[in-house]
């Protein structure tokens, strides 16, 4: 699966890791996965935890997606739920935050 992040740059170990939970998000049903945080900014560092914001999986499904994320990547990952409006969620939308993964 290619993937494309608008407008950064990503080393390739990085986009592995990403590939392998869009893959797993989509096959739970994801219709959008973004990418937020120090590696959409590009100031990430080998410690970083891997942001993604996602949205069209279904709420009953939400803890067994992101078990099955977390234990098949190596970074620390920290899913959000865009279905879920929020404060954080808002404001991630309102800031332009948010970096499209395809």
């Amino acid at each position: 699966m290619k993937i494309r992040v608008k407008f950064i740059s990503i080393d390739e170990k990085f986009k592995k890791e990403i590939e392998k939970a869009v893959a797993i998000l989509k096959q739970f049903g994801a219709t959008e996965v973004y990418l937020f945080g120090s590696w959409a900014t590009g100031k990430a560092h080998p410690d970083s935890d891997l942001d993604l914001a996602v949205s069209g999986i279904q709420p009953e499904r939400w803890y067994r997606v992101w078990a099955k994320v977390m234990f098949a990547l190596n970074p620390d990952v920290h899913l959000v739920d865009l279905g879920f409006p929020d404060d954080f969620t808002e404001y991630l939308r309102a800031n332009e935050k948010l970096k499209s993964v395809r």
